[in-house]
This record gives structure tokens, sequence and C-alpha cells, in this order.
């Protein structure tokens, strides 16, 4: 199957013309779409689970961006072999500065990433064969709501980002970063500490451990309730209790709020299924914090066409940008590096 390249003409400033975004944007909609059904074609692949493995990956970096966005930038980084860290439009990187007063510049010949970008636009009246009615000035008349006020609609249009590797903000000294991801050394305790904490004070969660007898068992969920159930036995390192408490944090996140809504029944969703998410979701997860996850993610019952399989990774998707938004996990080393500077 053939799939489409992105096409990464523009204009010196990033921008390009409104017209053209909108013939773009369907094409590339059409490129993930393509990728999604090429994917769902081959879920018993082993090269399917490593890109979906990579993919994940790639969202710990873009936790706050859309499915959408996260997947079409994942996929301009493969066929531009780039390892993307952390994008911005033009007029963004054009205002960073480093302590002298430099100003940062995206470099000659860099060609923008695509992302879509929300834009809010007026519905105006129509007649019965489609063209605008106009009032006595011949300008367009917006549709209004029942308060008066005139009706906007939200659609996306086609802009342009650029990785800070395609700018001078590294060279010039206009940039830090970000020591919490990819880390060698061992994660320690604290950090481990820090997110119970976090995940009971925001989720309303309780957080608890206990010894099992089965090592392999990490722990587990009580879907019913707002419990979630560690092994702390002592062969257990530290890094494989915060993989497990991610696992179980997204159980909590993408099926406990169902049962408890009554939406779902705990057994009406497939169990490979659900234990799929949830690992992906810890996959997501534990990759910000440099921790590798090795357990399996059960892709194939992900579902056998692009539209289920898509609804699975932005299941996972939106559960990660909700995890992230209430955790702020890029704090929590930061917190405790100031703990241990004032102790």
């Amino acid at each position: 199957m053939k799939h489409r390249k992105f096409n990464n003409q523009n204009n010196s400033n990033g921008k390009t013309s409104e017209s053209n975004s909108r013939i773009k944007s369907k094409e590339v909609f059409k490129t993930i779409e393509d990728k999604l059904e090429m994917l769902a074609e081959r879920l018993d692949s082993p090269e399917t689970e490593k890109e979906i493995k990579e993919f994940l990956s790639f969202q710990a970096k873009f936790y706050n961006y859309s499915f959408n966005n996260q997947f079409v930038l994942f996929l301009q980084a493969g066929q531009r072999n780039m390892t993307l860290e952390q994008v911005a439009s033009f007029d963004f990187w054009k205002k960073q500065k480093n302590d002298k007063g430099e100003s940062v510049n995206v470099k000659r010949g860099s060609k923008g990433l695509k992302v879509f970008v929300p834009v809010e636009y007026t519905l105006y009246e129509q007649d019965e064969k489609g063209s605008y009615i106009l009032d006595d000035k011949a300008k367009k008349i917006p549709k209004l709501d029942e308060n008066g006020n005139e009706i906007k609609k939200l659609g996306f249009k086609l802009g342009n980002v650029f990785d800070v590797s395609q700018t001078t903000a590294k060279s010039i000294g206009a940039y830090k970063e970000l020591e919490y991801r990819n880390r060698t050394a061992e994660i320690s305790d604290n950090v481990y500490s820090d997110l119970k904490r976090r995940i009971e004070e925001t989720f309303k969660i309780n957080v608890s451990e206990e010894i099992m007898s089965d090592s392999a068992c990490g722990g587990y969920c009580e879907y019913s309730g707002k419990n979630i159930v560690i092994n702390s036995s002592h062969e257990r390192t530290t890094a494989m209790k915060i993989s497990t408490l991610f696992h179980e944090l997204g159980h909590s996140i993408m099926h406990t709020d169902l049962v408890i809504n009554g939406e779902m029944k705990e057994n009406s969703l497939h169990r490979g299924m659900r234990e799929g998410q949830a690992e992906a979701f810890s996959y997501v997860l534990s990759s910000f914090f440099g921790i590798e996850n090795k357990s399996e993610l059960y892709i194939k019952t992900w579902g056998s066409d692009k539209d289920s399989l898509k609804e699975c990774i932005s299941t996972v998707s939106n559960a990660v940008r909700k995890a992230f938004k209430n955790l702020s996990p890029n704090d929590i080393n930061i917190s405790i590096e100031n703990k241990q500077k004032a102790a």
C-alpha cells in the first residue's frame, strides 16, 4: 500500500494560505487514515507492535497535543528521519532570547512540520440554493442563536511548527533541555512517593501497598471503587512499581469511571483490550521518566479496522493528556531537587 508524503513547502515565515490549508488538511487526514488502516491490517506483525510502541514513546514528549497532531507529527518525524524534542510556531521561536538578549532564529531552509490549528468561523444565512443572503450593504448575514448571538463553529486548518533542532535556540543557550526524559540513572523512591501522593490528591484514589506471594503480579485496581494496590515485594524495583502504578491509574481513568457511571459493565470490554490500553497508558508515562516497559500490549485485540484501532489509541491518548494535566509530572523532579537543597 502506498502512503502519501507530506508536502513540506512553505513560505519563509512558516505560513500557508487558507485555501491551500483546506486542501492539504484533507490530504493529511487521509494520510493518517491510510496509516491506521495499514496497521490494522497487520496487527499480528511484530513490526506493528514495535511501531505502536514508538508512537507511545513519542506521546510522552507531546502529551499536550491532540491525537491527530501527535500522529501527524510522528509520521513526519519518521519520513524525515528526525527526532523531535519540542515544536513551536515560527513566531514563538522568534520571541525567545538567551540571557544576553540574543534572539532565536529558525535556521534558513528549514521546512515546517504540519499540524492542525483550530480556527473559529461564523455561520451565515443561506438561501435554498446555498447562496449567501446579503443585507442592504451587500454583506453576509450571520446566523443567530436564540439569544441573538452569532453562531460560531470550530474548524481546523494546517499550520507550521518547527522543532528546536531547526532553530538556533540550543547553540545560543536559549533552550534548557529537559533532564527528566530518557534518564539512564535508577529512578528514586522520592519520585514514586511523589507520584502516589499526586494520584491520591488529584484523582481521589487510595493507593496502598501489600506484599503479594506472586512477585510477577504488579498490583491491581478495584473497578468498583477508587483503590489501587501495588505489590511491595522486595523483588520489585521502584521502576517496576511506578510502571504498575501507571498501569492501574490507566485502568482507573479509562475503565473504572465507566463502570461506576454505569456506562460499561466490568466484563463488557475484552480483557485483552483493557489490559492493552492500560499497559499502553503506562508505556507512555513510564517513557516520560525513562522507564522502558517490556510487557505485552495485546494489540491483536485493538480492532480489525482503522476506526476501531483509532478509537483504541485515541482513548489512551486522551487518558494520557488527562493524567499529565492533573499530575504535572514534569514538576516532580524539580520539587524533589528543591526539597533536597533545602535539607
